[in-house]
């Protein structure tokens, strides 16, 4: 019995060691490998999610240590922006300057989404847009008819979203 409750307590802290060490929320499939690649063009190599607002690392090549940026979906950070109906979720792109290399819209209940938050044209706008910039609907971010909520909430989710992680990660990195 000695030996049985000894090899548990030995599992128990293994598990407890290895589990402090990493705080990886979810291996990189081949969907979100493919997501990050399409809003980080040019990208090596992507460290799985991690951090207290979880996070994407971004670098250079697979072999180097160049840290390009960050990646990371936008409900993970701002839990409580909420669209028309519910949270609207983005995967985006920044660089170490806080510029937006791409957003990709990962998930959505919005009634208006097909024709406002899912056009190419919706999630280009954000391209090189720098985080410190305003998302003003209607003067910075293009504004869609009937669509204002939707538009509004979305372009909030990714601004307030990639300040966050700025505040939190670029001045470790030297990032400006």
């Amino acid at each position: 019995m000695l030996c049985l409750s000894g090899t548990v307590l030995t599992l128990g802290l293994i598990v407890s060691f290895a589990m402090a060490g990493t705080s990886a929320l979810a291996p990189l499939d081949e969907t979100t490998l493919a997501n990050l690649n399409d809003i980080f063009p040019g990208a090596g190599r992507f460290e799985a999610r991690s951090g207290d607002l979880p996070h994407f690392r971004v670098y250079a090549t697979a072999a180097e240590e160049s840290l390009l940026g960050f990646a990371y979906y936008s409900t993970d950070i701002e839990k409580l922006e909420k669209g028309y109906k519910a949270p609207i979720n983005f995967l985006v792109g920044m660089t170490l300057a806080g510029k937006i290399t791409g957003v990709k819209l990962i998930e959505h209940d919005e009634p208006y989404g097909y024709f406002s938050i899912e056009t190419k044209p919706f999630h280009a706008q954000f391209t090189d847009k720098s985080i410190l910039d305003r998302f003003r609907v209607g003067k910075d971010i293009d504004a869609i008819s009937s669509a204002t909520i939707t538009i509004a909430s979305a372009s909030r989710g990714i601004r307030n979203s990639g300040r966050r992680i700025a505040r939190a990660y670029l001045a470790e990195t030297g990032g400006t």
